[in-house]
């Protein structure tokens, strides 16, 4: 079994979050993200720009980040809106995938309005697995009470024969500072995969008034080999005269009694001609990056922020914690300016 280690959570749009947040799956080698609310810059989610990120081109509040080049990953496009990114994530060969969906049920929207693309969803796909901020409340997922929202989502986690994978927890989902704490980040999933998830725990790591949701999804390896699964030549610095010339050496090699066959030793050619002529990129698991721009100073900014934040002072004297943290935002902005110049 494979495990997937996967975070849930919504950034309400925060720089800082989305920085803590990268720091977070670098540490901890996450697989798979799924992110409510993210601040998004030229079209991909901030800090995140070297993962392959499935979300909608219409101003997306909700995003699946995939930082492990292992993983394969399609995006359903006949599903993913601009509140509820969906794709079909895989490892290798196997038949074992699962499709999952980041959904962010915004507040001044109707709560049907999001129910009902769930419910197509999870119409048409056996193996489901949802992170979603639902901004209801309900006693099902460990609230003191439930709301009309709430149970417009029991409705649908009923109606699909949906699991509730969130269990007690000492911190709740949701804490703003001045306004309590609830549940409204909820994790569901199928019946056919709801004894693969593991772990499902609450933690408080960024800034966001929503705590990080992670767990672990094991998913069955591929039982056949294959030959370099996943290998990706980067082709902008190929040598293509010796790919040429090694390719036009291997014509012999290229035969066969079928199609197939033929097909076969044509690719088995091509990838041995690749291998002579260009170099392999995504040697590395993870796709998350550190900027260009980024300076000593700013790791040093960042690592003081963090002590700040362990040791309490956010709760303890907010205001001056809110100012440690915009000269740390600052500074990476002069650092963008000064690198952009």
């Amino acid at each position: 079994m494979n495990g997937l280690k996967i975070i849930q959570v919504n950034l309400n749009k925060q720089m800082i979050a989305s920085e803590q947040l990268r720091d977070i799956c670098l540490k901890d080698k996450v697989d798979i993200i799924l992110v409510q609310d993210p601040l998004i810059i030229n079209g991909y989610v901030t800090c995140f720009e070297g993962c392959r990120q499935i979300l909608s081109d219409d101003n997306p509040e909700a995003a699946i980040i995939i930082t492990n080049n292992k993983i394969k990953a399609i995006k359903l496009g006949q599903f993913t809106t601009r509140y509820v990114a969906v794709a079909r994530i895989g490892i290798g060969l196997s038949k074992d995938d699962v499709v999952i969906v980041s959904a962010y049920f915004r507040y001044n929207k109707p709560t049907t309005m999001f129910t009902e693309l769930l419910t197509n969803i999870s119409l048409a796909n056996r193996r489901l697995l949802i992170g979603a901020d639902c901004n209801g409340h309900s006693i099902r997922w460990h609230n003191d009470s439930t709301n009309t929202r709430g149970k417009t989502v029991e409705e649908l986690v009923d109606d699909q024969d949906l699991r509730i994978i969130n269990t007690p927890q000492d911190l709740k989902t949701y804490k703003r500072h001045g306004m309590g704490e609830s549940n409204i980040d909820i994790t569901l999933a199928s019946t056919s995969i709801n004894r693969s998830i593991r772990g499902w725990t609450v933690t408080d790591r960024t800034d966001s008034d929503h705590r990080t949701l992670e767990f672990t999804l094991n998913l069955k390896s591929p039982k056949r080999k294959i030959e370099n699964p996943g290998t990706r030549f980067n082709t902008d610095k190929a040598d293509w005269d010796k790919f040429r010339l090694t390719l036009l050496g291997l014509k012999t090699n290229i035969q066969g009694d079928s199609v197939d066959e033929i097909a076969r030793s044509l690719t088995e050619a091509i990838v041995q001609a690749a291998k002579l002529s260009m170099p392999i990129r995504g040697g590395a698991k993870t796709g998350i990056t550190t900027p260009s721009w980024w300076t000593d100073e700013l790791t040093e900014s960042k690592k003081s922020l963090q002590r700040t934040r362990r040791e309490g002072l956010p709760d303890t004297n907010r205001q001056a914690y809110q100012h440690q943290r915009n000269q740390h935002l600052h500074k990476i902005r002069l650092a963008k300016m000064s690198s952009w110049r």
